[in-house]
């Protein structure tokens, strides 16, 4: 009677544990977390400052970046993602209430971190400044920080919204990898 009672509560137990690993997501069971996901991985922000001088507070949240497996979306930068050696890249586009003239006007840095968190380690960062391309936008380059293995581009638009108010749109691109040797642009 023993051995039945103790083969009936294994199987209670057995039962218990398949269906609680059913009712947790797939990424609690693999130890996962959020700031882990590489589907939305990096959060982007414009400081005051430089790279080497970065501002305290960011001046504006430029958001979470989304995974995108290849660069099909990125036809309106003028830069040549061909020349980058990966097929995985992060991406977000948000307008700012900053015209380009007033990014230009004082030290501004892009900066994206390895979480969305604004606290969290900076992974890679360029300073918004340089010549406006025919369309009156501005391509920045950002650069691996503290070897984390990871660059990009941010690119500034000029863009009018209904409210007669100018505003900036951003695309933020970044992937695993370096910046190529020389620049390529579109």
């Amino acid at each position: 009677m023993k051995s039945l009672y103790r083969a009936m509560l294994h199987a209670a137990a057995t039962a218990a544990l398949i269906l609680a690993a059913f009712a947790m997501p797939l990424g609690a069971l693999a130890g996962d977390d959020d700031d882990d996901n590489d589907d939305d991985r990096f959060g982007a922000w414009i400081h005051t400052g430089t790279v080497d001088a970065i501002g305290d507070r960011p001046v504006d949240d430029l958001g979470e970046l989304d995974r995108e497996d290849g660069d099909d979306d990125f036809d309106d930068i003028p830069f040549d993602f061909g020349a980058v050696n990966t097929d995985v890249f992060w991406e977000d586009e948000e307008d700012v209430d900053l015209t380009i003239d007033q990014l230009l006007a004082g030290p501004h840095v892009v900066v994206v971190r390895e979480t969305e968190r604004s606290d969290a380690r900076i992974v890679t960062a360029g300073n918004i400044e340089g010549e406006l391309d025919d369309r009156g936008g501005l391509l920045v380059m950002l650069q691996p920080v503290d070897d984390s293995g990871y660059a990009g581009v941010a690119y500034f638009e000029p863009e009018d919204d209904d409210d007669d108010d100018e505003e900036t749109q951003v695309t933020i691109v970044v992937w695993e990898g370096e910046l190529p040797a020389s620049t390529p642009t579109a």
